[in-house]
């Protein structure tokens, strides 16, 4: 843990490296957030689609829905759930156009 503290003040007292290590938390961050935000519009999708369909979704759709969720954006999703019938939906999110 000392060595830690030590390396990361000594990054921290370079200008340059302070300003890479910097971008790096900010991209990491980024990139987190990027993550959970596509997770959460894969659950938001799953569980609207299993609640409709009343029954859990079997692999090959589950899949296909993280699949689908990962090319999504926020509106786009939500016009889907909102917008659309079940057999639409269905089709939407497991049809060929998934991809």
């Amino acid at each position: 843990m000392r060595v830690q503290e030590l390396d990361q003040q000594s990054i921290l007292a370079s200008e340059t490296l302070r300003e890479v290590f910097e971008q790096g938390i900010e991209k990491g961050m980024e990139q987190g957030v990027e993550k959970g935000r596509r997770q959460g519009i894969e659950e938001m999708l799953r569980g609207v689609l299993a609640r409709r369909l009343r029954r859990e979704l079997n692999a090959a759709e589950q899949a296909a829905v993280a699949n689908r969720a990962s090319t999504l954006g926020d509106s786009q999703a939500a016009a889907a759930v909102f917008e659309l019938d079940t057999e639409a939906l269905l089709a939407w999110l497991l049809g060929p156009d998934a991809e």
